[in-house]
């Protein structure tokens, strides 16, 4: 049993770092996620930095929940469609979700997401290829 400690956090980013160090130190542990709710919180990333949005959007790839990354990322272009960080993470995100599919069998889910991640990213290799592999 791990004892709690209090610890001062200034930004969403030291958050993060903590519910992801939370994760992986005991994720062989039964014991339930810290802090998922905070993360569900987060549905207006504008007022977070980027290094927030990325560490959010990590954490929801890392617990298979690819339509909430994809939402987070996808709300934070529209505040900043020019930023290619946004965009190759949201490439990463369409990518993971269409893999998902794939596992399950979903190859029309599958395509549809890999064609997302070409949208968010014109140059999204991983994408292309997958799409190549699922057409033959």
């Amino acid at each position: 049993m791990v004892k709690p400690f209090m610890l001062k956090i200034n930004s969403l980013t030291a958050i993060c770092a903590v519910i992801l160090a939370h994760q992986s130190v005991f994720a062989s542990e039964n014991t339930p996620p810290l802090g998922v709710g905070s993360f569900d919180a987060v549905t207006d990333p504008a007022p977070y930095q980027a290094d927030s949005v990325e560490l959010a959007s990590d954490y929801f790839l890392k617990t298979k929940r690819y339509e909430k990354a994809i939402e987070l990322l996808e709300t934070r272009l529209k505040s900043e469609p020019e930023n290619k960080q946004y965009r190759l993470a949201l490439c990463d995100a369409h990518v993971a979700f269409g893999d998902a599919l794939t596992k399950k069998k979903d190859i029309q889910g599958a395509v549809r997401e890999y064609e997302s991640a070409l949208k968010a990213d014109e140059q999204c290799h991983k994408a292309k290829d997958k799409i190549k592999a699922l057409s033959n």
